[in-house]
C-alpha cells in the first residue's frame, strides 16, 4: 500500500497497547513524565477478552498486521504469551511484531513468540555499555538484558532452529556520539554468544 500510495479504508495494520504501565524510566521517554505516570485515567493493563475481541474484530475486518507496542512494556502483562497465542490462530494476519525492552522477558514468552511464528521482536536497547545503557535506560540493569537477550537467541537455536523470526535490537542515539559499528557488533553477535 505505501509503495503504490494505496489508500485503504480500513487499516491493514493495527498497533495495541497490552499494557500503557513501564517499568523502566528513559531519559527520551514521556514515561518519565509524572502527570502522565501517575495519572489512573492514563495507566492500565489491557484484558484479555478485551484483547481477543480486538483480534477477532482486526481479523473479520482484515487487517493484516499487528504490532504489541505502545507507551508501555507488553511483558509487563501477565498474559502476553497467550495472547501471542491467540494472534497466531488468526490465519489471514500474516504479520506479527513484538516491541520489547526485554527486562521482563521469561522462558514463557520467549517459546510464544516462536512456538506462534512472530515475525520479528524487537529490543529496546541504546547502548553496548552498561554505564551509558543503565543511564539512558533508567532502573534497568544491562547484564540482565543481555542475559535475556541472549535467552532468546539460546531458546530459538534449543528448541525452534528452523524458526524464521528475526530478532532486532534498536535505539535511540541520544548524545549523537554512539559509535554505530560497536553498537551492531555488539549486539548482532549476541546470537554468536549463545551457550549449548
Amino acid at each position: 500500500f505505501p509503495k503504490e500510495y494505496v489508500d485503504h479504508e480500513i487499516p491493514t495494520h493495527l498497533i495495541i497497547e497490552p499494557v500503557s504501565a513501564c517499568n523502566l524510566r528513559c531519559i527520551m521517554c514521556y514515561q518519565i513524565d509524572e502527570s502522565f505516570t501517575n495519572s489512573k485515567e492514563f495507566m492500565g493493563k489491557m484484558s484479555l477478552d478485551l484483547f481477543k475481541k480486538i483480534i477477532d474484530d482486526a481479523h473479520a475486518i482484515g487487517v493484516k498486521a499487528i504490532t504489541l507496542t505502545g507507551r508501555g512494556e507488553p511483558t509487563l502483562h501477565q498474559k502476553l504469551a497467550e495472547m501471542i497465542e491467540y494472534v497466531a490462530t488468526k490465519e489471514n494476519i500474516f504479520e506479527f511484531k513484538l516491541n520489547s525492552n526485554a527486562t521482563f522477558l521469561s522462558k514463557k514468552i520467549c517459546h510464544a513468540i516462536f512456538k506462534n511464528n512472530v515475525n520479528q521482536v524487537v529490543i529496546s536497547g541504546d547502548h553496548y555499555i552498561k554505564e551509558d545503557y543503565e543511564r539512558l535506560r533508567l532502573n534497568c540493569n544491562f547484564e540482565d538484558v543481555v542475559k535475556r537477550v541472549d535467552m532468546l537467541f539460546n531458546i530459538r537455536k534449543d528448541f525452534y532452529p528452523e524458526s524464521t523470526t528475526e530478532i532486532r535490537v534498536s535505539g535511540i542515539d541520544n548524545e549523537k556520539t554512539l559509535n554505530r559499528e560497536k553498537f551492531r557488533d555488539f549486539w548482532i553477535k549476541r546470537s554468536d554468544h549463545v551457550t549449548a
